[in-house]
């Protein structure tokens, strides 16, 4: 008759509490836009600065929440909403050098393509002479 309770779910189980689950996924997606910033500076452009600035934001609403409440993820929640930020503002400036990269460049593009002369786009490609290789 005197049997102990039975323990919570999360104790015995992989299964979080539902605070300590948000701040899992906030982690990731934070990771995700920390990432993505610097690396849509040499591949994926606006697209992936982009995406790494939803995950951002994302992270950003999904802690705030738990970020408000007096509890013992309070604190953990308030610095990763400070990541979080951070990573929005490094997605953000990365988006920015990438549009103004993309602005600056689409007259040489376009005049490439129209002419056919891809040499003078100056994308640091040795051109073909006598002394080289293939000439």
């Amino acid at each position: 008759m005197n049997d102990p309770m039975p323990p919570a779910p999360h104790e015995n189980s992989r299964v979080l509490p539902p605070d300590e689950s948000t701040l899992k996924r906030a982690r990731t997606m934070i990771l995700v836009g920390n990432i993505a910033g610097p690396v849509s500076l040499f591949v994926g452009g606006i697209l992936l600065g982009s995406v790494g600035l939803a995950c951002a934001a994302v992270a950003r609403r999904n802690v705030a929440s738990i970020a408000e409440r007096e509890g013992a993820f309070q604190p953990t929640a308030q610095m990763m909403r400070r990541s979080a930020t951070i990573a929005m503002v490094i997605c953000l400036v990365a988006i920015a050098i990438n549009l103004v990269t993309a602005i600056v460049l689409f007259p040489q593009v376009m005049e490439a393509v129209q002419s056919g002369n891809f040499a003078n786009l100056g994308l640091g490609g040795a051109t073909s002479g006598a002394t080289t290789t293939w000439g």
